[in-house]
């Protein structure tokens, strides 16, 4: 598996300085290629034909600069280091859970509370590998994942959502795990669950992001809610 430069895929540079870039991905893109996705439609080849000297920052040259990801139909803020000091500088921040990481989400039902927290660990599903589960108890990574109810609505509810642990498809299988899934969701569905609103993607958006530079300054950036996601809003009551 090689990682190849492509200059088609679309990037929304949010921010660009010389140690980070801050991209708005959009939804239907897969960060960087996996065993799962060989395709060079990613995120990653479009940062190096654009930028080729993450070539030499990261760990990994699949995943050059790249310091966490979003899943392929989950759109919103995405930071990348730009020099491998910046890279090492996010990397123990991430690890120390010191980024703010919020997204907006809608998911079916009605809240029962207009806030919560949700504390179940999150480990690698033992029928299929390619999924996570959630844990009551402690046998899988800590996870934490806050919401706040933004809007109810009659049959949905838009949350503000702050992870503070970055696990793989955290939010989904949490919200799932309190028989809330994402609007859109379907690998981490209730048996038997059925829904009238199909939006052809999750209904999950990373809108923003704050960090430390390494002169301890905080900064944030903000992406705003994607248009097809809006008018979904726009057509509910």
């Amino acid at each position: 598996m090689t990682t190849l430069a492509n200059s088609a895929i679309p990037l929304s540079v949010i921010a660009e300085t010389p140690d980070y870039i801050v991209l708005n991905k959009a939804a239907g893109i897969v960060v960087h290629q996996a065993e799962q996705h060989l395709e060079p439609d990613t995120i990653a080849n479009g940062l190096l034909a654009r930028y080729p000297e993450l070539a030499d920052v990261g760990e990994d040259p699949l995943r050059p600069g790249i310091i966490h990801r979003l899943d392929q139909h989950v759109s919103g803020v995405l930071l990348v280091a730009r020099t491998q000091a910046m890279f090492l500088h996010l990397k123990e921040q991430w690890q120390q859970h010191l980024v703010r990481k919020q997204y907006i989400a809608l998911v079916h039902g009605k809240m029962s509370r207009t806030d919560g927290e949700i504390n179940f660990s999150i480990a690698r599903s033992s029928q299929q590998f390619t999924k996570m589960a959630a844990r009551p108890d402690a046998s899988g990574k800590a996870a934490v994942t806050r919401y706040n109810v933004l809007k109810q609505y009659q049959r949905y509810a838009l949350l503000d959502v702050e992870i503070l642990t970055g696990r793989t498809h955290q939010i989904r299988v949490h919200m799932s795990a309190i028989d809330h899934p994402i609007v859109g969701e379907q690998v981490y569905l209730p048996k038997n669950f059925k829904s009238r609103l199909q939006p052809g993607r999750l209904f999950l958006h990373a809108a923003s992001l704050s960090f430390g530079l390494p002169d301890g300054t905080i900064v944030g950036y903000s992406a705003p809610l994607p248009d097809d996601l809006q008018a979904i809003l726009d057509g509910l009551h």
